[in-house]
């Protein structure tokens, strides 16, 4: 089973440090327009959950914001490839982090009744092992990254990730039927 993980992070590894900009160009885009739209739609038409909105997008925005700027520069100049790379595995690992804070939440105080929620299975799980997965390959030393503990890292943050996941996922299935 080791060597099978193994294997699955070395396929990983193969990935080009191009790709992984342009699918952080991309996942930054995504932010852009979703929660800069919904920063517009906010504050065209206040409702209860302006507030919400603006405190999520005053973070969210400017953090977008650098990836998108070093995405390409490290696109336009490939020296600073590494260096774009390893301020994203620090800012998706943030940004994981603190997704699998709101998760626990949902698991231990439930799903919120007060607002629209949808849960996309899966995409929570790819998240954090994707910020996991650049931050061990770009942020942290080498000689650290061969530590199994942070070698597996990636694997570990999955784990976690599919068990908070699947979690939220049957609350609310349980909160559609009750």
């Amino acid at each position: 089973m080791g060597r099978f993980f193994s294997l699955l992070i070395a396929k990983a590894d193969t990935w080009s440090p191009r790709s992984l900009l342009w699918a952080n160009l991309s996942l930054a885009g995504l932010v852009v327009l979703a929660h800069g739209g919904a920063l517009l739609i906010a504050r065209a038409h206040p409702t209860p959950n302006a507030p919400d909105v603006e405190s999520i997008a005053v973070f969210s925005l400017p953090v977008a914001a650098l990836v998108l700027v070093t995405a390409v520069a490290g696109l336009v100049v490939p020296q600073l490839r590494t260096f774009a790379l390893a301020i994203h595995g620090a800012v998706l690992l943030l940004g994981a982090a603190a997704l699998i804070v709101w998760g626990v939440g949902l698991l231990i105080f439930g799903i919120p009744t007060n607002v629209r929620f949808s849960w996309s299975l899966g995409f929570f799980t790819a998240t954090v092992t994707y910020a996991a997965f650049v931050f061990t390959r770009y942020t942290i030393t080498a000689r650290l990254r061969s530590a199994p503990a942070i070698y597996y890292l990636p694997l570990l943050a999955c784990i976690v990730a599919a068990v908070v996941d699947v979690g939220v996922g049957i609350r609310l299935a349980q909160a559609f039927a009750g």
